[in-house]
């Protein structure tokens, strides 16, 4: 959305874009361009439907991604199917990183090669931006309490804190939160309003979860 910059009813995530559109939400036609980022992560069902709105109205439909990397959690990789039969068009001149070294070392990430990613790891490191710990707890202790801070010196800012364990993820939610109290940010917990949620990576069980004011929530499903 920042480099297109689209405008906002039609920056979209692909289902909601798809069920407004048989909707007759959004008119297409021949001058419309449909553009999908990471198209490598599309499935099949959902590709099927982009292509049959493109041949309908006559837009154009650019996909974007990469197909060495991570696959669709939908069934099928279409990616790869439309570019063996189209073709593809690569952009090999790096515009998003705005420093000469981080440019190299974002095309040996790209490369596919183990030896020059981490080269382009050990430059990172050897500049300072990894940190490194002796225990998971560790880190996500650090992490939580860096991410409190800086949500404190900065409310309006927009950052992401990620990990690749659910449980994980639970726990530094739940230390943020803890700091975030302290500072004020968040009201008590006493103040806190339980609701029943389907909670990531906790089996698809329903369980009660507690919101507050001040939280930030990030909703898994389209409403």
């Amino acid at each position: 959305r920042i480099d297109t910059k689209p405008k906002e009813e039609y920056a979209r995530a692909i289902q909601g874009f798809i069920n407004r559109y048989k909707k007759g939400e959004i008119p297409i036609d021949k001058d419309f361009g449909i553009i999908v980022d990471e198209a490598g992560m599309v499935g099949h069902e959902n590709m099927r439907d982009l292509l049959r709105i493109a041949d309908e109205t006559g837009a154009r439909l650019i996909l974007t991604g990469d197909r060495r990397q991570i696959q669709p959690v939908a069934a099928g990789n279409p990616l790869v199917l439309v570019s063996d039969v189209l073709g593809t068009q690569r952009i090999d001149q790096i515009r998003r990183q705005k420093f000469a070294w981080m440019r190299e070392n974002s095309t040996k990430l790209a490369s596919g090669s183990k030896e020059k990613a981490l080269e382009a790891l050990a430059d990172y490191d050897n500049r300072g931006y990894f940190q490194w710990f002796d225990t998971e707890e560790q880190l996500i202790d650090k992490a939580a309490a860096d991410y409190a801070e800086t949500l404190v010196e900065k409310p309006n800012s927009t950052f992401l804190a990620m990990h690749p364990k659910n449980a994980m993820v639970r726990r530094f939610n739940e230390l943020a939160r803890e700091h975030l109290r302290k500072a004020g940010v968040i009201d008590p917990e006493d103040a806190e309003v339980k609701m029943d949620c389907i909670v990531r990576g906790a089996d698809a069980q329903t369980m009660p979860v507690g919101f507050a004011r001040g939280d930030r929530i990030i909703l898994g499903e389209t409403i």
